[in-house]
């Protein structure tokens, strides 16, 4: 076993973790250092809960998916509890002399979010550390990290390009002096890079920060790029996550449950989180679910919630990602009128892709209303077949697969506009889809 080291506001904890037999390898020989940013409860978001609480949690999580899965050295972090203050420039004093050990953390990995004063804007930033003459921070390295984290992030997050993106700090902010700009890329002497993961400031983005489930995506979607930055392949991916809404008006649903394989996994309730931050048991809701450890080629994923009928979908699951499953609940009608099977669809149903427009990967839904054989492919612009998806018998319900941009022979497809078309007897459905890389 390696030991990993962990800092509180009054004494140095040293310990160390169980690792599992199945390792990722190729870590060994380096360390890193997560600093989970502002202390306390700083920088509050739009339902109160801060910025600094969101990124402890997320700190948390990368640590033990680091030193429960891999043979990393050692991982660092700034923080253990929310009662630590730690401050900026002792952050960094941390980082360099790897507390006390005599030696510089291999790198310095910085969490945040962002803010803004439109309540609605979200988005993803990398902040690398650059010099006033346009130069990366040497040593070099967290410009190639952060343009890897950038897409993770946005892509777990499932958040299109907004205007935002990985930029050098001076170029972002502007040098007062010789650069970098942040203080935790110009004070440290190994590669870092700070995130801003979506907008605190955000009424739909507190929420989910919230959650335990989410913070949980955000780290590995950290941990996807370390491993991607050392030329590490990635192990196969169980992972299954999404929202549960209420197929009438989309509201999120608090307590709903996702079931696969025999695991379970409930969103947030206002009982169990929300009541925290509102006296008003309807006001605050993510409904998000979060299952891992899935295996198999096709899931069939069972939701559920209180008053609401429960649905069944089989999705094909990505091999290399999340594999995203949003799903709406016909609410029960009340006693006394007549109750309708109200969650198989009404008619056949092809469903826009997303994201759209994406570039790896793009997650196509449909929807049968009666049970037939399914012909599910892509076309290009010119109507040349580029991909059979799907060609089975199905019973009705609802379902998902993955085009991974690639033709059937696996070969990469140019950026451009496909078209996936749905038949089925009865009746036939198209979407268009743009690649861009």
């Amino acid at each position: 076993m390696r030991r990993s080291l962990l800092l509180t506001a009054s004494a140095l904890i040293v310990f160390s973790p169980l690792r599992t037999a199945a390792q990722v390898t190729g870590l060994s020989g380096w360390n890193i250092f997560i600093d989970a940013g502002h202390s306390l409860t700083a920088n509050m978001g739009a339902h109160g809960y801060s910025e600094a609480e969101k990124n402890l949690g997320v700190a948390l999580e990368l640590y033990d998916l680091l030193v429960t899965t891999t043979d990393i050295d050692t991982v660092f972090l700034s923080r253990t509890q929310q009662s630590d203050d730690v401050g900026l420039s002792q952050r960094s004093d941390m980082a360099n002399s790897a507390f006390g050990t005599g030696q510089p953390a291999s790198w310095f990995h910085s969490l945040h979010s962002n803010a803004s004063s439109n309540s609605t804007a979200n988005s993803v930033l990398m902040l690398w550390g650059q010099y006033r003459d346009g130069a990366e921070k040497v040593p070099n390295g967290g410009r190639a990290m952060s343009a890897i984290m950038l897409d993770n992030l946005a892509d777990g997050m499932r958040l299109p390009w907004t205007g935002q993106g990985s930029y050098g700090d001076c170029s972002f902010y502007g040098c007062s002096g010789d650069g970098p700009y942040l203080s935790v890329n110009r004070r440290t002497v190994m590669p870092s890079e700070l995130s801003e993961a979506g907008f605190h400031s955000n009424s739909v983005q507190n929420q989910r920060n919230m959650g335990a489930a989410w913070k949980r995506m955000e780290a590995y979607t950290f941990y996807w790029s370390i491993l991607a930055y050392h030329g590490i392949a990635r192990s196969a991916v169980g992972i299954a996550i999404g929202h549960i809404r209420n197929v009438e008006g989309g509201r999120l649903l608090n307590g709903a449950v996702a079931t696969v394989q025999g695991k379970g996994d409930t969103t947030d309730t206002y009982e169990g989180l929300f009541h925290r931050y509102t006296s008003d048991p309807d006001l605050l809701r993510n409904g998000f679910y979060f299952l891992e450890g899935l295996t198999g080629d096709s899931l069939e994923i069972i939701f559920s919630a209180d008053n609401y009928y429960a649905d069944t979908v089989q999705v094909i699951r990505a091999d290399s990602f999340f594999t995203f499953v949003d799903v709406g609940l016909a609410p029960k009608e009340p006693l006394g009128t007549e109750v309708v099977a109200r969650n198989l669809p009404p008619e056949l149903l092809l469903h826009s892709n997303f994201p759209n427009p994406f570039n790896s990967l793009t997650h196509i839904s449909f929807s049968l209303p009666t049970d037939g054989v399914v012909d599910l492919r892509v076309y290009d612009i010119l109507g040349r077949e580029v991909a059979l998806l799907d060609r089975q018998r199905r019973q009705p319900g609802r379902y998902q697969v993955v085009w991974n941009g690639r033709t059937e022979a696996g070969r990469a497809v140019p950026s451009g506009v496909y078209f996936a078309r749905l038949i089925m007897p009865g009746g036939s459905r198209s979407i268009k889809m743009i690649l861009l890389k």
